[in-house]
């Protein structure tokens, strides 16, 4: 089925497009391994940061980089969340909504992580594009 033209694709669903671009609608299980790959880095930079001594440069070091992964984080998080919206429905406006509360209130992040996750998305093409396509790869055995 060819794209109307109206429709915002994003053209090939690359890292890059999956945590910069706010374009395009998302899978779930596109999500779900972005959220995971940027929880794991926080954890990373976080792991480091404790266990380098008090005083000591790297400590400075791993703080400054544990801040530039947050600030970076931030958006990355939200391409990924708009991305996600966009393939339920959702304009650009829900994806804010959706990003201030989850940072704003604690343990909120996790409910609208798991709403994201597991609400399905749209079967047919709406204004942001067509459905994403799964990777013949990720399909069961027997289903063409």
């Amino acid at each position: 089925m060819a794209a109307h033209p109206k429709y915002t694709t994003a053209g090939p669903q690359t890292v890059r497009w999956a945590f910069f671009s706010l374009r395009g609608r998302m899978r779930r299980l596109t999500y779900f391994w972005g959220t995971l790959f940027m929880i794991t880095i926080w954890w990373v930079a976080l792991a480091q940061v404790f266990s380098a001594r008090d005083g000591s440069s790297e400590l400075a070091t791993w703080m400054l980089t544990l801040g530039v992964i947050v600030i970076g984080s931030i958006y990355c998080q939200f391409a990924l969340v708009t991305k996600r919206v966009h393939d339920m429905g959702f304009g650009l406006w829900a994806a804010i909504a959706i990003c201030v509360v989850g940072y704003a209130v604690p343990g909120i992040g996790s409910i609208i992580f798991l709403g994201l996750l597991f609400g399905k998305g749209e079967d047919e093409p709406n204004r942001y594009g067509p459905p994403p396509v799964i990777p013949t790869s990720d399909k069961p055995l027997g289903r063409h």
